[in-house]
């Protein structure tokens, strides 16, 4: 097996060398650069000009992207943890050609994002990509299984007596509620994400 460990430098990426320039006078003939990547990778392009020349350029975007530069705090991680979650996900996956694509990186840094999120869909990275699947929601499973459990004794008692107790009432109140808070808190945590 060979490993290519080339990396691109200034010096590979000068646009001097590209076939889209035209000389001092014209300069870069195309409207966006077709080597980008590599120039951000030898670390010649700045943020500012990466979004610029990835977005197309019109009335509508011109406005929010000039706000997301401006707001751009020098790392695409939300916090220092996020950018440890993102690290640790990766050396636990190691390495897969067909499956480590930029959807598949981009998927790993949404899931991440979030302590909870990360938890839960810890089980969901896999050799192929992603599987939703083995997601854990195991605290919100058994909340469900004792809440219909609950609701299925108290119909069978109501239709065997004709009577209900107010505290077996109370009590599947309270399993739905802490169903409902778990509910919750997995959308606020999907939330903080957009």
């Amino acid at each position: 097996m060979y490993i290519n460990t080339f990396q691109y430098k200034p010096e590979h990426v000068d646009c001097r060398l590209c076939t889209e320039y035209a000389g001092k006078k014209k300069d870069c003939t195309a409207k966006t650069c077709p080597w980008l990547a590599e120039r951000i990778e030898a670390g010649v392009v700045g943020y500012k000009e990466a979004v610029m020349e990835t977005f197309p350029r019109n009335v509508h975007t011109d406005a929010r992207l000039h706000t997301a530069i401006r707001r751009f705090s020098g790392s695409l991680f939300l916090t220092a943890a996020h950018y440890q979650r993102m690290e640790r996900m990766k050396v636990r996956q190691g390495y897969r050609r067909r499956r480590d694509t930029p959807a598949y990186y981009a998927a790993m840094y949404l899931l991440t994002a979030n302590e909870d999120i990360c938890t839960r869909a810890a089980n969901c990275f896999c050799r192929y990509g992603i599987e939703f699947d083995y997601a854990t929601t195991q605290d919100m499973v058994s909340l469900l299984r004792r809440s219909s459990n609950n609701l299925n004794q108290l119909t069978r008692r109501v239709h065997e007596t004709g009577r209900f107790y107010g505290a077996d009432l109370d009590e599947l109140r309270q399993s739905y509620d802490s169903l409902w808070d778990a509910a919750q808190k997995i959308l606020t945590s999907l939330a903080k994400l957009q």
